[in-house]
Parts: structure tokens; sequence; C-alpha cells
């Protein structure tokens, strides 16, 4: 967890502050990704086998739980990557939380 903590508690620890610097840096990373490479390497029964968290259960089978997320990077990637630029462009940095 990068970035100085801010504050308590806001879900899962402190929101963090990045300097504009750093939000440079994670866009410049965000820039080199290939969406479609990020998309094909969503592999549910490995994320389970490495005991990601949150993993859902529910009526959803593996394939189209698998399907949905993809959709879900191909949808909110470009949008996070578009944001940090936007930020750093401007000069800004970025204040990230998990709730």
């Amino acid at each position: 967890m990068a970035g100085v903590p801010l504050g308590g508690d806001v879900g899962y620890g402190e929101a963090r502050l990045h300097d504009v610097a750093s939000a440079r840096e994670f866009g410049r990373f965000l820039e080199a990704q290939n969406l479609e490479a990020l998309v094909a390497r969503v592999d549910i029964g490995e994320m389970r086998r490495r005991r990601v968290y949150a993993m859902p259960g529910g009526p959803l089978s593996e394939a189209q739980f698998e399907s949905d997320l993809r959709e879900s990077v191909r949808h909110s990637f470009p949008r996070l990557r578009d944001y940090v630029r936007g930020m750093s462009d401007k000069g800004c940095g970025l204040l990230t939380w998990v709730s």
C-alpha cells in the first residue's frame, strides 16, 4: 500500500494520498498495459486457487462469472487509465481507498 495514510479506517484500511509524481508513475504504468491482454488473463480458477479475496458464490457458473468479470475489465480499465492520465496531466495527485 503506497501513499501517505490519511485518517482512520474507511472500510479496508485508511485512505491514502499519492503525490503528483506517484500519480504520473501510475499513469505511465497503466498506459503500458494492453487491454485485451489483461482481459485474457482473467482466470477464475487461478484466482480461487490463489484465494483472491471476495470471490463470489451464487447462481452464476464459473464460466458466466469469468465472462462477466472480463466485461467489467473491458469497461472499467479504460476509465481508470483515462482518469489517472487526466489527473496527472493536470498536475494532481490521487486519493485512494477501498470500502
